[in-house]
């Protein structure tokens, strides 16, 4: 034997030294039994390893089965405050007389009681957004259906909610929501859906404020799906700014689906409003009014092209809110030839306006607007200029809400969409 000899010789049980799965001896391990005293020691019998591994699985067992406890135990506090704080709401809110704003405050306090009840914290940023010369129309990415229970907790100012027309009917939901002066519309009925546009647009004339979730629906998988446009058209219509607010935490405290929410912390973070491109950022709803009413002699003054619809741009047909392709409405077809011929109209082979069909002498000024779009529903004409500056709005806070919520962006895949308007669909949403 070449070396030094062995300075001890151990003899140990069988299935002492230990090895990988290729059969290689794991000398460092060996080592450290060996340093320890555990190399002696062996196994044991096989009584006592029978022993120790039902303990073992015994141990994991009772531990799963406490974990099934506790949340047997937290869904039934879960819905015995949940219970509890929509009667006590229901009666404060209801069957207490008081303004608005008195039941807002008192919805809003036993709903940020329920939260923290429920183990869920709530942090708010950027609430003072709202303290600005309103109305404004806030729009909200929908991840949860706890989101309006945390809206209605997180903001300090009454807020009119825009939920589906289904509810309207709801003998217990419908009350609560009417008491906090929420508005249902129709999205499946589009002659319903055009009154009630126009009702959500003398809100804001009103001066209140408006809540939208544009997304329409919410689903389990992370994302921003397309926002719809209807809000953004309210908002362009009543020149009021859009309040991008953006929901954090939410979906992961109740999913869809789920009926028992979790612990954890949701974050509500209110953006800087964003203003029509038209209105003048301190301009409140009276000057706003002040500024489109015409005088009056009932003509529209001849600088409201950017603020009041009867402008004179837009009487004369010839602002930039015309439409690119009505090349026919850039010239009256009983204008005179500069050279002093005949009507333009009546050369092109067109006849001149008669008077009966004579233009009024002044245009009042919620009539000063061109239609140019039509609708593709087959309904009203569209205000082209409108249709831009919804779009715009909705592309900006749709901007800021992707950069804040850390989602992916659902709006480009198609297969993603097409999935899930075809659950929608057979579970009776749509």
């Amino acid at each position: 034997m070449l070396g030094p000899g062995p300075a001890e010789i151990v003899l140990a049980p069988p299935h002492t030294v230990l090895k990988t799965s290729s059969g290689k001896i794991r000398r460092s391990a060996v080592r450290e039994l060996f340093e320890s005293g555990a190399l002696r020691r062996g196994a044991g019998s096989v009584r006592m390893q029978v022993a120790r591994l039902a303990l073992a699985a015994a141990r994991g067992t009772a531990r799963s089965w406490a974990l099934r406890a506790a949340r047997v135990v937290y869904a039934f506090h879960a819905g015995v405050v949940v219970g509890a704080t929509f009667a006590v709401a229901w009666l404060a809110v209801v069957v207490v007389p008081g303004s608005r704003h008195a039941r807002w405050r008192r919805g809003r306090s036993l709903a940020r009681t329920a939260l923290g009840a429920l183990g869920i914290r709530l942090r708010v940023s950027g609430a003072a957004h709202l303290e600005g010369a309103g109305p404004y129309v806030l729009v909200v990415n929908h991840t949860s259906y706890l989101d309006g229970p945390v809206l209605f907790a997180a903001l300090p100012a009454p807020i009119g909610y825009v939920v589906k027309g289904e509810l309207e009917g709801n003998r217990i939901l419908a009350p609560l929501l009417r008491a906090l002066g929420a508005e249902f519309v129709h999205r499946l009925d589009h002659g319903r859906s055009v009154a009630d546009v126009e009702l959500l647009t003398s809100r804001l004339t009103c001066g209140d404020s408006l809540g939208f979730f544009p997304e329409g629906t919410l689903h389990r998988m992370p994302g921003l799906l397309p926002f719809r446009l209807g809000a953004f058209s309210v908002a362009a219509a009543g020149e009021a700014g859009v309040v991008p607010v953006t929901i954090v935490g939410s979906r992961s405290a109740l999913r869809d689906g789920q009926w028992v929410p979790r612990p954890g912390t949701i974050s509500v973070r209110v953006g800087s409003p964003i203003e029509p491109a038209d209105r003048p950022s301190g301009a409140s709803s009276g000057e706003r009014d002040r500024a489109s009413r015409p005088p009056r002699g009932g003509n529209a003054p001849a600088d409201a092209g950017s603020t009041a619809p009867g402008s004179a741009d837009a009487a004369s047909g010839t602002g930039r809110d015309e439409h690119p392709g009505d090349v026919s409405s850039r010239r009256r077809p009983d204008a005179k030839d500069p050279s002093g011929g005949a009507p333009v109209g009546a050369r092109m082979g067109r006849r001149p306006v008669g008077r009966r069909d004579a233009a009024p002498a002044a245009i009042p000024a919620h009539q000063g607007r061109r239609p140019h779009a039509k609708d593709p529903s087959g309904g009203a004409p569209v205000d082209a200029r409108m249709w831009r500056r919804a779009v715009r709005l909705r592309d900006a806070a749709r901007a800021v809400i992707l950069a804040h919520c850390g989602e992916p962006d659902l709006g480009a895949r198609h297969d993603v969409l097409d999935t899930l308007r075809r659950r929608k669909r057979e579970e009776g949403f749509e």
